[in-house]
């Protein structure tokens, strides 16, 4: 099926596959540390369209292929489209006409569970992508950063909502990363396991979920 001009049989940046009543998304460009270009902007907004319209599907699970879960923007291809002006990428965020408005609105609308598995580094536009799911599954050597504010990009407001006040704030005012480990204790991560389980305990959480009634899960 195309959506968003996509065919999510083969997509260009993303991986998108159903077992049982789960729908798995794979971010696919490992080469670039699965760093968010147009195209997987594209490609993810299309396998939630699928997830949202599909009833077979009753959760999903996101995952990176590779080392890393997500790098967060693709920051070559970022300053070469605002070089040139192109107008689709000036427009601000929250205008559908926007390359980015159709992964993160729709990410905030799907009605079905989604649980993150963070194989490796969640940093920047990454994080803000992991923070969107309903549960997380760690690798032990996985770590979150923030790292707006690098690159004079502002930061992660919405990490208050998340990480206890101070907390979120070394996290976006300066480098530090939060391991694994600390994204437990602090309850960003339901779990940790080690990185060749991720994907299995995330399937777990999804396959409990689906057992729960849809109507009530999907107002939660």
């Amino acid at each position: 099926m195309a959506l968003y001009g996509v065919d999510l049989r083969s997509m260009e940046a993303g991986l998108f596959e159903i077992r049982g009543e789960i729908a798995v998304v794979t971010l696919n460009r490992p080469e670039s540390l699965n760093a968010l270009n147009t195209a997987m902007h594209r490609d993810i907004a299309a396998c939630w369209e699928e997830i949202n319209g599909n009833e077979r599907i009753r959760a999903a699970v996101v995952t990176g292929a590779g080392r890393f879960f997500c790098a967060g923007r693709d920051i070559k291809e970022f300053v070469g489209t605002y070089g040139s002006g192109e107008a689709r990428a000036l427009r601000p965020v929250d205008d559908p006409e926007h390359e980015m408005f159709g992964a993160t609105v729709n990410h905030w609308h799907i009605r079905k569970p989604l649980v993150g598995a963070l194989n490796g580094p969640a940093v920047g536009g990454g994080l803000e992508l992991a923070i969107m799911c309903d549960m997380i599954v760690m690798a032990e050597d996985a770590y979150i950063a923030d790292l707006h504010a690098k690159i004079n990009a502002g930061g992660m407001i919405s990490l208050n909502a998340f990480l206890p006040p101070m907390v979120a704030r070394e996290l976006t005012m300066t480098d530090r990363r939060l391991t694994a480990e600390e994204c437990h204790r602090w309850g960003l991560a339901n779990h940790v396991v080690p990185q060749d389980r991720v994907l299995e305990k995330a399937l777990e959480l999804a396959e409990a979920t689906a057992r729960m009634g849809p109507d009530s899960i999907g107002h939660l």
